[in-house]
């Protein structure tokens, strides 16, 4: 399984296992916890809908829920900031990743906190390479060096996968194209693909905008 360099990764899980209320944390080999202190612990999520692979796109909270399971609940900005997804976000520990069916006014609380954490320079916003670029020059160059966006990062995983051993972006544009992210760029509000706000020279890959302006349209 390939993955972008572990030290982030797990200071975002120990910050969100913390957040919850869990201690005493124990893993295995592939980073499964396997023990935690308490075992459990009350929390829900809210939600809307999954994404094309069934997986459930939520605000993940602790505590007792505000409603009955299944029963609809108004998520304002005051319930946001008592999330799980916003503390990540505050402390630079998770990339903003927003999709259109998310309302515009939880969003732009949410890229208040990012920009902040990037200015404070927390978490991810130390390393992150997203927007200034980076070499290419082997498989290992995003999964053991750079830190970007996870997108970009799986965009890239899937293209090496199927590039026959080369590590050429030649033809990555065209492969991102033929995906067909729709994405909308901000504040202007213009409908593209992701590949038009990827930006490739030579072997040097860079967004040519920050991950908090852009937002993608659900398959």
């Amino acid at each position: 399984m390939q993955h972008q360099p572990e030290t982030l990764a797990r200071a975002a899980s120990a910050e969100l296992l913390k957040f919850l209320g869990f201690s005493q944390i124990t893993r295995n080999a592939r980073e499964v916890v396997t023990a935690a202190t308490p075992q459990q612990i009350p929390g829900f999520i809210l939600t809307r809908f999954a994404d094309t692979y069934g997986r459930s796109i939520a605000f993940v909270f602790k505590g007792k829920a505000p409603g009955a399971d299944g029963s609809d609940v108004y998520l304002d900005k005051s319930l946001l900031h008592q999330s799980a997804n916003y503390h990540l976000l505050v402390e630079g520990l998770a990339y903003p990743t927003f999709y259109s069916k998310l309302y515009v006014d939880l969003r732009q609380e949410m890229v208040k906190s990012v920009e902040k954490a990037r200015h404070d320079k927390k978490g991810i916003w130390q390393l992150d390479q997203t927007k200034d670029g980076f070499v290419l020059e082997k498989l290992q160059t995003i999964t053991d060096k750079v830190v970007i966006l996870p997108k970009l990062f799986r965009r890239l995983l899937d293209y090496l996968a199927i590039n026959e051993g080369s590590v050429s972006l030649t033809g990555f544009k065209g492969y991102l194209k033929s995906l067909d992210d729709r994405t909308i760029i901000l504040p202007d509000g213009q409908f593209t693909n992701f590949d038009y706000v990827v930006d490739v020279k030579d072997q040097t890959i860079k967004l040519t905008h920050p991950p908090e302006r852009l937002v993608f349209v659900e398959k």
